[in-house]
């Protein structure tokens, strides 16, 4: 009877940890988002008239594609790193630029270096997973907060 008893006090402790598994996995942010202007704001920054995200999410590695359009002009950017929080570099426009990114509970910090000022870029997704939400702080603490629409 012991034996039925520590066989059912396993099998109990490990369903409970598969139910509690969801609750420590990070969001998934794949996919390519659209813009939504009219929910966004730019603290010091030109408004943006039309953007779009792609990002690709696959075992801690994750690619992104940023394209934002300021008066018809495209500014865009594009990188991969790991979220394990090493520091990963790359040139952007000729210079220098390293990126470190990590979680933090279900948001995905982004801390960007170039010419020796940080950038801080914050990804999270909507409850209902139907959008991204963008905060971007700026080295002179400009704050931005950028909403895009999943396609």
């Amino acid at each position: 009877m012991k034996l039925n008893r520590a066989g059912f006090s396993i099998s109990a402790a490990v369903a409970l940890a598969c139910l509690a598994l969801p609750a420590w996995a990070h969001p998934n942010l794949s996919g390519h988002w659209v813009l939504l202007p009219e929910q966004s704001n730019f603290h010091g920054q030109p408004a943006t008239e039309t953007g779009e995200v792609t990002i690709e999410q696959r075992h801690g590695q994750l690619f992104i594609s940023r394209h934002l359009h300021v008066d018809g002009d495209a500014g865009g950017m594009e990188y991969n790193f790991t979220t394990d929080g090493h520091e990963n570099s790359t040139i952007h426009e000729g210079k220098e630029m390293k990126t470190k990114a990590s979680w933090d509970g279900d948001t995905l910090k982004v801390r960007t270096k170039m010419n020796n000022e940080e950038t801080l870029e914050q990804y999270r997704i909507s409850p209902d997973k139907d959008q991204l939400v963008l905060t971007v702080e700026t080295p002179d603490h400009q704050v931005s907060t950028m909403v895009f629409q999943r396609q």
